[in-house]
């Protein structure tokens, strides 16, 4: 991929020694979409599955997302201590930790032990995305960096693409009672449904978990080059001074807000659809999901390839203008 630089040494956004790194770190990004998607069908599924309230369900993204605010900086620090390579091993064993508790949690079939695994999962992904996102940057030229990461980041649509259709096919099991048919069930056939349904997530979470182990394996035997990062001029940066950039401090509040609307819609999605059109099989809502993964994806990777012409911040600001034209021309039709 032929790029102008400004290292003039480098033609390519990918350097060729990185190469080996770059696919391991970008399946990274696949990875923790799953997870990421997975608990939109975790949230109908143990609604089911533990009797749970829609409120109650919530705590799934909320015991996720506090790993986020938890191990953000600790991550940061291993990363820093540890090296990019050991803090990948070190996110994809935690990963891989939570996603096998998820065989003993619906033995026992306990939330708080569901919560516990996915909290544990979160921490992994925190120290794949610190680490992960960081060495894709850092790995060729600067002036491509946005093109790289971008790159890497469609497969995250992919992943959220691929984690409905595992849940549709392996979680979500097709019998689906009225609450009308649960009041006439007899408490022993209420409680054999209910731990059917918990059993739902042992094979794609145990198989998702032999998976990262064997990702594991192959980052431990794949030399990751040191990434070339050069030294700041003005000296070692400190997490306090980051925040003095003005533009930092607004991107965290954008993200804050566009991560919060994201969850919000595709954690609910499901129950949603159900609500809407309650004949509506949740298999079948759960591929409704993907299919609007999918246009994520399909986003990603045009804009990945636009970024050739159109620089990183023209490009989202022209998204930005064009999403709101279209929910403003929704809101407000002309008369």
């Amino acid at each position: 991929m032929p790029v102008t630089g400004s290292n003039p040494h480098s033609s390519r956004v990918i350097p060729r020694e990185y190469v080996s790194a770059f696919i391991l770190v970008t399946s990274l990004f696949f990875m923790w979409a799953v997870a990421h998607n997975m608990n939109d069908i975790l949230i109908r599924q143990f609604q089911k599955a533990l009797d749970l309230s829609r409120g109650q369900a919530s705590f799934i993204q909320v015991s996720f997302y506090l790993a986020y605010a938890v191990a953000a900086i600790p991550a940061g620090y291993a990363m820093k201590k540890l090296g990019f390579k050991r803090a990948i091993l070190t996110g994809l064993l935690l990963y891989a930790l939570g996603a096998a508790l998820f065989y003993p949690a619906a033995e026992v079939g306990n939330y708080s032990f569901f919560l516990v695994a996915l909290f544990i999962i979160a921490i992994g992904i925190v120290f794949l995305e610190t680490s992960g996102s960081g060495y894709i940057t850092l790995v060729g030229d600067p002036a491509t960096a946005a093109r790289r990461i971008n790159f890497a980041q469609s497969f995250n649509g992919l992943g959220g693409f691929v984690a409905p259709l595992i849940g549709g096919v392996f979680i979500f099991s097709g019998i689906e009672h009225s609450p009308d048919a649960i009041a006439a069930l007899s408490p022993q056939a209420l409680q054999e449904y209910r731990a059917l349904e918990a059993r739902q997530v042992q094979l794609p979470y145990l198989g998702l978990a032999g998976v990262l182990v064997l990702v594991a394996l192959l980052v431990a035997v794949t030399r990751f080059p040191a990434s070339g990062a050069r030294a700041s001029s003005s000296g070692t940066p400190t997490l306090a001074g980051v925040f003095a950039h003005r533009s930092f401090v607004w991107a965290i509040v954008a993200q804050f807000f566009y991560v919060g609307a994201k969850i919000g819609v595709w954690s609910y999605f499901i129950d949603f659809t159900k609500e809407l059109t309650p004949l509506t099989p949740e298999k079948t809502a759960a591929y409704y999901l993907s299919a609007s993964l999918l246009s994520f994806m399909v986003g990603r990777f045009i804009g990945t390839y636009l970024m050739k012409c159109i620089a990183p911040r023209r490009l989202l600001a022209l998204e930005r203008w064009s999403t709101s034209a279209w929910w403003a021309s929704r809101w407000w039709p002309a008369a």
